[in-house]
């Protein structure tokens, strides 16, 4: 448990109450504008170099995909660079 963190999806979160039951709270790159709304761990999905600033108050944000996969073309390592020059907690997928 030291190190573990629990985190509810945005989408999942009926009311603010809930929020005592976990760490933080991920938000899905649509909904990126809520952000602002909490006071909380926050963890924001990111594809693209305006998604990741407009997640610049995010604690962390994931990027993908940084390889080709289930029919999606990867971005790359050199766009993951530049990402993480923008952000400083970047988890790569």
């Amino acid at each position: 448990k030291k190190y573990s963190k629990a985190v509810i999806n945005y989408d999942s979160l009926k009311n603010k109450e809930i929020l005592k039951y976990f760490d933080g709270i991920h938000f899905h790159s649509t909904k990126l504008d809520n952000l602002k709304d909490f006071n909380t761990l926050t963890f924001a999905s990111t594809h693209n170099i305006s998604e990741v600033k407009k997640a610049k108050t995010a604690d962390f944000i994931t990027f993908s995909p940084i390889f080709d996969s289930k029919g999606r073309t990867g971005l790359g390592i050199e766009k993951l660079n530049e990402i993480a020059k923008v952000h400083p907690n970047v988890l790569a997928l």
